[in-house]
C-alpha cells in the first residue's frame, strides 16, 4: 500500500484543492527523516508533514507553525528559493510514483517516491538537473534529468476530472493494456486467506481499491484501509480516511521498531552477561582446585630448618598429602620471610574469593532481571510499557548537585575531605591546592584518578585508609581486577618531572596496599 500509484494520484487531488492559489511559506527539517511545509493563502497557514518511513514517502497534515515560533531556531532550512511563491499546479505520474508542485517562478518541487529511494527535489526554470535535493545520502538525485522523471506527468489544472482521474477499472486497462488491473472478490480479503495468497496473488495497486492492506513485519500487524465504492466519494474524505489508516500504520511500525531496538539490546547484555558468569565459574573453579598459600606458608616453616639459604627451589615434604613437593621460593628471603609472603598472598586469595562470590552472584541476579524483561517485551501493547522496560536498562542517574566549581571532585568520610581528580588537568589543580601533608592515593602501574585525603596532620586508621585506596583503585584502569594495589604517600614526597605531561608525578618514598576496586558511597 505504501509507495503505490493509487496513493500518489490521491495525495495529488488532495493537494490541488488544497494548495492552488497560495504562497510557499516556509519549509523547515528537524531530522533526516522529516521534512515541514508550510503554505500561506488569505491569512490562513496549512501545514504538510512529509515523512520518510523505512524508505517510503509518505504526506501527512501537520499543525502550521506561529510567526515567531522557537521551533524554527531548531530547525533547518529548506527550499528558500521557493519563498512566496504562489502554487500554480499540482502534478502526477499514472503510472510511476511521482507527484510535482509547479510554481508562479515556474520552479518545481517533485517528490520522488522510488521506495527506498524516495527523496524530494527542487527544479528550476528550464533547467534539467535540480537546484536543491532534501535526502543528501542520495547523491546521485543530483544527476536526475527533470525530463526523464517527470515525462509522464498529467497536470491536474490541463484534466477534466481533477479529482480520481481514473474512476474505473475497465478505464484503466483501456488506457494502460499492459498495466491491467484485476477485481479481486472481497471475501478473499480475511486474514487467513490473504496471508495464503500473499505469495500466489498479487495486487496491482494502480486503481482504486476496494480493501487494501498496509503490511507491517509483524504477523501480529496488518491494518486494512477500505474504500465503500457504492457512494459517490469526495477526495478530501477518501484523504482522511487514508490519513488515519496511514497515521495507524506508523503508529504500529513505531512500536514494533521499538520493540526490535529493545530487544536487540537485551540480547546483547544477556550475551555478554552470560560470558562474564561463565568465565567467573571458570575462576572460582580454578581458586577450588589451586593449592592454599596459608598451607604452602605452613610447610615453609616446618620444613625450614631442611631449606638451605639463598635456593630459589626447595624439596619439601607435605604433610598434608604426606608427598613430596617442590616449591618456588625467593633467594634474596630466609625461610620465615618467605612463609610471610605465602600468608600475605593468602590474605588476597581470601580477598578474590570474596569478590570473585559476591561478583557471581551480582552477575546472576542482572541475569535473570534481564531474562525477565524480555519475556515482558512479547506481551507489551504500547509504547509505554515499551518504556518502562527500556528505563530499566538505562536506570537515570541519581545527579549530584556540586556546591563548589573546581574542576576535582570533593566527596566526604565521615569528617574527611577526600578530593578526586577528574581528568590530567584536574589532577594537577588537586596537587597544586593540597597541604604537605595531605595524604595521596593513586593505583599502581595503571593510568587513573588521584585521590588526596585532607589529614590536616592527622593519622588516618586502617578502615580510612582502605575506603579511599577503594576509591583510587575504582577510578583507575584496574577497576576490574579483583585485588588492585594502590600506592600512598604525603603530598611532600611528590614532585613534578620537568617537561613531565599533565597528571605525571615522581615518588620519593611511598607504601602500597591492596584493596578490592569499590564505588565508595560517602
Amino acid at each position: 500500500m505504501l509507495g503505490s500509484h493509487w496513493m500518489y494520484r490521491v495525495w495529488a487531488s488532495y493537494l490541488y484543492e488544497e494548495l492552488i492559489g497560495s504562497n510557499f511559506d516556509l519549509g523547515l527539517s528537524y531530522s533526516r527523516d522529516s521534512v515541514f511545509l508550510q503554505f500561506r493563502s488569505k491569512g490562513h497557514r496549512k501545514a504538510f508533514e512529509l515523512k520518510f518511513v523505512n524508505g517510503f514517502l509518505i504526506i501527512l497534515p501537520s499543525h502550521p507553525l506561529r510567526e515567531h515560533s522557537k521551533k524554527k531556531t531548531n530547525a533547518v532550512v529548506q527550499f528558500k528559493e521557493l519563498s512566496k511563491q504562489t502554487v500554480k499546479d499540482i502534478g502526477y505520474a499514472p503510472i510511476d510514483r511521482v507527484l510535482t508542485i509547479k510554481f508562479q517562478n515556474e520552479y518545481q518541487l517533485v517528490l520522488k517516491g522510488f521506495g527506498k529511494f524516495s527523496n524530494i527535489l527542487l527544479y528550476p526554470q528550464n533547467e534539467p538537473l535540480p537546484l536543491a535535493i532534501f535526502r543528501l545520502n542520495l547523491k546521485k538525485d543530483w544527476s536526475v534529468d527533470k525530463k526523464v522523471i517527470i515525462e509522464d506527468i498529467q497536470w491536474l489544472q490541463s484534466e477534466e476530472n481533477n479529482i480520481l482521474p481514473i474512476d474505473n477499472i475497465d478505464e484503466w486497462n483501456t488506457r494502460f493494456p499492459a498495466l491491467k488491473w484485476e477485481q479481486i472478490p472481497s471475501k478473499w480479503f480475511n486474514k487467513n486467506q490473504f496471508e495464503a495468497s500473499q505469495s500466489s496473488l498479487r495486487i496491482k495497486e494502480l486503481t482504486n481499491p476496494e480493501n487494501y492492506y498496509f503490511h507491517i513485519n509483524s504477523n501480529k500487524n496488518k491494518i486494512d484501509f477500505e474504500l465503500n465504492k457504492q457512494e459517490p466519494r469526495e477526495v478530501l474524505l477518501i484523504y482522511q480516511e487514508l490519513e488515519s489508516c496511514i497515521r495507524e500504520y506508523l503508529k504500529a511500525y513505531f512500536f514494533i521498531e521499538q520493540e526490535k531496538q529493545i530487544k536487540n539490546l537485551i540480547s546483547k547484555k544477556i550475551k555478554s552477561l552470560s560470558s562474564n558468569l561463565k568465565n567467573i565459574t571458570k575462576r572460582k573453579d580454578a581458586l577450588k582446585k589451586q593449592r592454599s598459600f596459608r598451607e604452602l606458608g605452613d610447610l615453609i616453616m616446618a620444613n625450614a630448618h631442611s631449606i638451605k639459604a639463598g635456593v630459589s627451589e626447595a624439596l619439601i615434604t607435605d604433610f598434608f598429602t604426606n608427598q613430596r613437593i617442590r616449591v618456588k621460593l625467593d633467594p634474596k628471603l630466609s625461610s620465615a620471610e618467605n612463609a610471610q609472603k605465602f600468608y600475605r598472598k593468602s590474605k588476597n586469595e581470601r580477598l578474590e574469593w570474596d569478590f570473585v562470590t559476591i561478583h557471581e552472584k551480582n552477575t546472576q541476579d542482572e541475569l535473570d532481571h534481564l531474562l525477565d524483561l524480555q519475556k515482558r517485551i512479547d506481551s507489551a501493547k504500547n509504547g509505554k510499557e515499551l518504556n518502562e522496560i527500556k528505563q530499566q536498562l538505562h536506570p537515570e542517574k541519581e545527579v549530584k548537585k556540586q556546591t563548589n566549581t573546581a574542576t576535582y571532585r570533593s566527596l566526604r568520610l565521615g569528617e574527611l575531605e577526600i578530593w578526586l581528580g577528574k581528568n590530567a588537568k584536574s589532577n594537577d589543580e588537586l596537587l597544586r591546592k593540597a597541604s604537605k601533608n595531605d595524604l595521596w592515593f593513586h593505583a599502581a602501574d595503571v593510568s587513573g584518578s588521584h585521590v588526596l585525603a585532607r589529614t590536616n596532620g592527622k593519622v588516618l586508621n586502617k578502615t580510612q585508609l582502605e575506603k579511599i585506596a577503594q576509591l583510587a583503585a575504582f577510578h583507575s584502569k584496574g577497576r576490574s581486577q579483583p585485588i588492585q594495589t594502590v600506592q600512598y604517600t604525603k603530598r611532600k614526597f611528590l614532585s613534578k618531572p620537568k617537561s613531565g605531561d599533565a597528571g605525571a608525578v615522581k615518588l620519593s618514598q611511598f607504601e602500597t596496599i591492596d584493596v578490592i576496586p569499590t564505588d565508595l558511597k560517602f
